[in-house]
């Protein structure tokens, strides 16, 4: 092949990574596979990027363009790679034109029906791709899902599943039980299963060898099964971060000030301050990349190239294991409609509410989780806008008496990492082989906190944490470090013979 042209999807769910050596070129979505090519022609092992692992750790996935591979980088946003012969060189990605949106009586809609008619083709085309006979739906309390619950509903011979990970106490099953009910499709309340059922560690671990080094975003829902199917063969759709809500678009303060706090908060500041400043340099150099004259753009551009894109890929690939994905909102002319939205309507979410109200009104008389309102009905109903079904969305869920699968947690030879993990957690890292490489990437602050981790209860722990980075930000950091130990203890990686 002498000529070759690749470009990342909007959002990037699967990102192009690429390298090379004197012989040859590769592209792939796997950056994995591209490294066991450089290792084979170089004759050596596999080399892992100490680069990758500071910013995993500040941000959850790379910012730079790094991948979890020496000499393996990421396709940067809006580029495309472009190979003739021996030559390599990066262009603009193609572009899909600014759309046009019809006048509306109501403001607040402008743009619904074009992203109504975007969501509708994109399922259609996912339909006649795949023909599945069943789709699993993971679904919640909030707005995406029951968005794609209602395009779902258009599919004629489609056998639907609702899922919802959850006990019959939690908000999100009691209300996507409503919503399948509504909707008349099969519900299954379920407890998540571990991906190795005899252990809370060996499922982290089983979780870097399944995303293939592409440590996962969600620390701590690491240990837990993505693709797992209830039914041989079935699709599963999820409605993951739809750029037409606005990722951080959740202030209408657009001072430059302002949206450079936002997007440092994305960092996570636990690294010492070499790796710090590592992180800060990357945002600066991704901010330096928008083609964005406004500062409130930055921040839909965030949710377009990292939080909606590198974020999801360990998701992607471990999905991807197991199942066919179904996700109608990884579109390039969905993505087209999100980028020609007013800043106001993403931020309010006016798109996301018209669109359901469109596509399937009877969901907007469900409750929604109290962590997913519509921000323009934050405080109060809208005169005009929110309707009737303001007080049934607002209200709360019908309790679920149905049954909930639930695994049998007998099994597990570590429990204390579901009863007290954060203790547990720390003593984890302290007594690992390679927590003396570890520590010397944090700050002292961090490793002060662990070391008092290992030597209180989990509930002394919890109560002297402060407000702001309380049990639910250090759970995350210490699942994060833990998943990095066995990153670096790369067990999980494949040898190549003979090197």
């Amino acid at each position: 092949m002498d000529r070759v042209v690749a470009w990342n999807t909007v959002p990037t769910l699967e990102a192009i990574f690429f390298g090379q050596d004197t012989d040859f070129f590769y592209i792939s979505n796997r950056p994995l596979t591209i490294a066991i090519c450089l290792a084979i022609q170089g004759r050596r092992q596999i080399r892992l990027s100490r680069d990758y692992i500071t910013e995993y750790l500040n941000f959850g996935f790379s910012v730079s363009g790094c991948s979890p591979f020496e000499d393996v980088q990421v396709l940067a946003p809006r580029k495309a790679i472009s190979i003739n012969g021996s030559k390599m060189a990066f262009v603009d990605a193609p572009v899909v034109q600014e759309q046009e949106f019809s006048d509306v009586s109501e403001p607040q809609a402008r743009g619904a029906k074009e992203l109504v008619s975007a969501l509708r083709a994109s399922t259609t085309r996912l339909y006649e791709a795949t023909r599945p006979e069943r789709i699993q739906l993971r679904l919640s309390g909030g707005q995406d899902s029951r968005l794609l619950l209602g395009l779902l509903r258009e599919l004629d011979g489609v056998a639907i599943t609702g899922v919802c990970n959850g006990d019959e106490n939690s908000e999100e099953t009691q209300i996507a039980a409503q919503l399948a009910d509504k909707a008349g499709i099969d519900f299954v309340a379920m407890a998540s299963p571990f991906l190795e059922p005899t252990g809370v560690v060996k499922s982290m671990k089983r979780s870097i060898l399944e995303t293939q080094g592409v440590i996962p975003s969600e620390s701590r829902v690491s240990p837990y099964a993505v693709g797992y199917q209830l039914h041989e063969g079935e699709s599963v759709a999820s409605g993951q971060w739809p750029l037409f809500k606005g990722v951080l678009e959740r202030v209408g303060i657009t001072s430059l000030e302002t949206i450079d706090r936002l997007l440092l908060s994305t960092s996570s500041w636990i690294l010492n301050d070499k790796g710090n400043s590592r992180s800060n340099r990357a945002i600066e150099e991704w901010k330096a990349s928008v083609p964005s004259f406004a500062n409130y753009e930055l921040l839909y551009q965030w949710g377009r190239d990292m939080r909606s894109s590198r974020y999801l890929q360990a998701h992607a690939i471990q999905m991807d294991r197991d199942a066919q994905m179904f996700y109608p909102f990884i579109d390039s002319e969905v993505a087209a409609v999100a980028d020609s939205l007013t800043f106001g309507s993403r931020m309010n979410q006016f798109a996301s509410f018209f669109a359901i109200k469109e596509i399937w009104p009877e969901a907007l008389e469900v409750p929604l989780h109290r962590d997913s309102k519509f921000r323009f009905e934050r405080t109060k109903p809208m005169d005009g806008i929110s309707g009737p079904g303001y007080e049934l969305r607002n209200a709360k869920p019908i309790p679920y008496r149905g049954e909930v699968r639930r695994h049998d947690k007998n099994l597990l030879e570590d429990p204390e990492f579901l009863s007290s993990p954060l203790t547990s957690l720390a003593k984890f890292l302290v007594s690992s082989p390679r927590w003396r490489q570890i520590r010397r990437l944090i700050s002292v602050d961090l490793r002060s906190l662990i070391k008092e981790a290992t030597q209180t209860s989990e509930s002394q722990l919890r109560s002297r944490l402060p407000k702001e980075k309380g049990p639910i930000w250090l759970n995350i950091m210490l699942s994060r470090l833990l998943l990095a130990d066995v990153w670096l203890e790369a067990d999980w990686l494949p040898k190549i013979p003979g090197k």
